[in-house]
């Protein structure tokens, strides 16, 4: 169920936004309102999954992280088209585990996959475009380097890191 946002619930949120960190009683000062009021309104907001945490946004190029690829994947081949559809959707499912690939969309048609890459030198990307062009199912690749991201670096980010347990964890 889609929860209604008011204008408090929205000036909570551009707050956040700009500084997840920020303390509820500076929100609370700011808006001129009771903290204990944040409090309530932030509370719900990740009851009803308005919020769903708080991340640490991290700059890919000062990690070493300096190409960036859009990808436009087209997956078909097969007799009935369902079986192309499934095919891309398991090919998005298995993409989403390596830390490369920032970004993963099916396209309206539902047989084409849209992808952002970022790799520490050009072989990294090439290294899964590759691999791509290698599976049966996928009809079509384009990619497109990028030179410079203008806005939206944070979909670049979070990379994963290991914790002191070893495990995968993103940060």
């Amino acid at each position: 169920m889609k929860m209604a946002l008011d204008d408090l619930d929205r000036k909570i949120l551009c707050l956040l936004q700009q500084n997840a960190r920020t303390p509820f009683t500076k929100i609370a000062e700011k808006l001129s309102i009771p903290d204990t009021t944040i409090h309530f309104r932030v509370k719900k907001l990740i009851e009803n999954g308005v919020i769903k945490g708080y991340t640490v946004l991290l700059s890919p190029q000062s990690l070493g992280y300096n190409y960036v690829s859009l990808v436009r994947l087209k997956i078909g081949g097969h007799i009935v088209e369902d079986m192309s559809v499934k095919k891309a959707e398991q090919l998005a499912e298995k993409l989403k585990a390596d830390e490369r690939v920032r970004f993963i969309a099916l396209g309206d048609q539902k047989t084409v996959i849209y992808l952002i890459l970022i790799g520490k030198d050009p072989n990294d990307v090439n290294d899964i475009v590759q691999k791509l062009k290698n599976d049966p199912d996928v009809q079509e690749l384009v990619m497109w380097n990028i030179a410079k991201v203008m806005k939206g670096e944070e979909m670049l980010s979070p990379i994963v890191f290991q914790d002191i347990g070893g495990r995968n964890n993103n940060v």
